[in-house]
């Protein structure tokens, strides 16, 4: 069998940079996921049930930064 002289396929340079955004995405938006997921976990250690309550987001984080543990909230004014 005789092998056939074949030229190697280029990746154009704007698809390659192209591929380079995507796994640049794709691994930013997988730690953020993953920092999430443990934030939420370490909150939940602390305030159990607190994420199947209420939706874990700047506004509950400020909160939390507020009344530091559960007994603030029990002696917090309303």
């Amino acid at each position: 069998m005789i092998m056939e002289d074949r030229e190697a396929f280029v990746v154009p340079d704007n698809l390659r940079n192209l591929r380079e955004i995507i796994t640049a995405y794709s691994t930013v938006t997988g730690k953020t996921r993953k920092a999430k997921n443990n934030l939420i976990g370490a909150m939940d250690i602390i305030f159990p049930g607190l994420s199947n309550t209420v939706e874990i987001d700047q506004d509950t984080l400020d909160m939390l930064s507020r009344y530091v543990g559960p007994e603030d909230f029990l002696t917090a004014d309303q």
